[in-house]
């Protein structure tokens, strides 16, 4: 009967651990009728019970007392619940077409960590199938609390037992109660670690190394499966980790629920998002109130959007224009762009090519107002005015602006530009 509770990992409330172990402990020394065995009954369903399924298709799924992964005698001590039944009923609720929302209700201190994790992972995993709600109006604790953060929401009383993450593991020493017996146990085994935290023995600094490297893995996993679950980092996930119970606002506060309220309340909110799912027809045909009701606020936030909508493009519409007239570009261009909506940085290209293009004609304009030549000789022959144009007409054929051209003969040939300034003052004396 011990090796129920000796060297496993729980994620379970230290007082349900401690109750578990005195009742293990008490049937071991034959004191069964000190406990009276009573298994607990909840809104009418035990834990073994199927789930029942309301009239607007939520299924209930009760998950009360102790967890474990399959059913044990520990079930008739405190009413558990085996975690591979809970599954097969979760799994019955998303193949039932009468079922359209899943309700966990739970009051549970956790319990085993074996088969939590595998549990917990097939709830996340279903997620969006159908609406989950994992709901507690008592106590919703360690692996409890493992499995109900895979649902899409947890909801809680105000009154609500919430938390209690952690993992805890005991180990027994029941050498000196061997003894008192004239009880020997020789322990035979291969590998060193078979049996380095037996009960026949105190416990070896070595085999508490080895056990609390075992509970720190299991905590590593049930931290990163509540983040997960949650949608938290590690870090967060790590800060409602410590141990603590809170209660219904305070759990509410750090994270660990997402709303408080009474199960009445939990009900009808999951089945409003379970009919949120349905086609138009079903719901206006089906739930006529509830669809003039969506109807209606849907009304008012079009209105309400269309309104910012509005306000938006004003001030977008206004902004644009202010930019536009701030760059003070040409007039014309200015107000082609405003007309037709053009973008600000577009509009400052179409300034930049204007403003290029005005420079270009300038220089255009001081090259052609220099004398045109009337014919072309080459700077060998004579040196008059008829040669150094000559020059430049070569250039400017060859695709240069004149007063480019006119710049690079005079540096090229500074005594023809010499004589052809000479010439242009002898013309104007005369």
């Amino acid at each position: 009967m011990l090796n129920l509770i000796q060297n496993k990992a729980w994620a379970l409330h230290p007082a349900k651990l401690q109750e578990i172990e005195i009742f293990i402990t008490t049937r071991l020394e034959g004191k069964e009728n000190d406990f009276q065995i009573v298994k607990p009954v909840k809104n009418g369903l035990k834990s073994e019970d199927n789930y029942t399924v309301t009239e607007k298709g939520t299924a209930i799924i009760p998950i009360f007392g102790t967890i474990s992964k399959r059913a044990n005698m520990l079930d008739d001590f405190s009413g558990g619940t085996s975690a591979e039944i809970l599954r097969l009923k979760i799994q019955s609720a998303l193949d039932n077409p009468k079922v359209s929302s899943i309700f966990l209700d739970i009051d549970s201190p956790g319990g085993s960590v074996e088969g939590t994790k595998e549990l917990s992972d097939f709830i996340f995993e279903n997620r969006g199938k159908k609406p989950i709600t994992a709901f507690t109006d008592g106590m919703i604790a360690s692996a409890a609390y493992w499995i109900g953060s895979a649902a899409d929401k947890i909801i809680a009383t105000d009154t609500a037992i919430i938390g209690s993450i952690g993992v805890a593991m005991t180990h027994y020493d029941v050498s000196a109660k061997d003894a008192q017996k004239g009880v020997v146990r020789t322990q035979i085994s291969a590998g060193k670690y078979k049996r380095i935290a037996s009960d026949e023995k105190p416990l070896s600094d070595e085999g508490r190394e080895y056990l609390q490297s075992m509970v720190d893995t299991y905590y590593s996993m049930f931290v990163e499966g509540v983040a997960r679950n949650r949608g938290v980092s590690v870090e967060r996930a790590l800060q409602m980790a410590d141990g603590k119970d809170f209660i219904g606002k305070k759990a509410l506060l750090i994270g660990l629920v997402d709303s408080i309220s009474t199960r009445e309340s939990a009900l009808e909110n999951l089945h409003i998002r379970s009919v949120t799912k349905m086609d138009y027809k079903t719901l206006k045909e089906k739930h006529p109130d509830l669809f003039a009701q969506i109807l209606e606020e849907g009304k008012q936030s079009n209105a309400s959007s269309i309104e910012k909508a509005k306000e938006d493009a004003t001030n977008a519409e206004r902004e644009r224009v202010t930019e536009i007239l701030s760059a003070e570009g040409d007039k014309h261009a200015t107000t082609e762009a405003i007309i037709k909506g053009t973008s600000a940085s577009d509009v400052f290209k179409t300034f930049y090519q204007i403003e290029k293009k005005k420079k270009a004609d300038g220089l255009q304009a001081m090259a052609s107002s220099a004398p045109a030549s009337v014919g072309r000789q080459t700077p060998s022959d004579s040196g008059n005015e008829k040669t150094f144009m000559g020059e430049v007409e070569k250039l400017v054929a060859q695709g240069k602006n004149k007063a480019d051209a006119v710049r690079e003969i005079a540096r090229s040939f500074p005594n023809l530009h010499a004589k052809y300034v000479e010439n242009l003052r002898s013309e104007k004396g005369a």
